[in-house]
């Protein structure tokens, strides 16, 4: 969980400098659904992406965290944990990179 997490946050953190401007069919479907992300899709790769503002992506993260907390303390709860082993962890985490 925490892994997951960091790689977000990092994306984030690394991207906050690189700020394409939004075009005007962007800012236009932002208008018309204010306040809920909008869908865009790469018309070459099929991918498609949600577009919303930094507090809307602020809370989700937060709402996120939170239910991934939840589901951590249920698990501890139930008795459904693993030994912690660091070592692995990190080598684990430093392999991911």
């Amino acid at each position: 969980m925490f892994s997951r997490a960091w790689r977000v946050v990092h994306r984030c953190w690394y991207n906050f400098g690189m700020a394409p401007k939004l075009t005007p069919e962007m800012r236009e479907a932002l208008a018309r659904h204010p306040g809920q992300p909008v869908e865009i899709e790469d018309d070459e790769t099929k991918r498609v992406y949600l577009l919303f503002d930094r507090e809307q992506a602020r809370e989700l993260l937060d709402d996120w965290i939170v239910r991934e907390l939840a589901i951590a303390e249920a698990d501890v709860a139930a008795g459904r944990t693993v030994e912690w082993d660091a070592d692995n962890l990190l080598r684990d985490a430093y392999a991911s990179r």
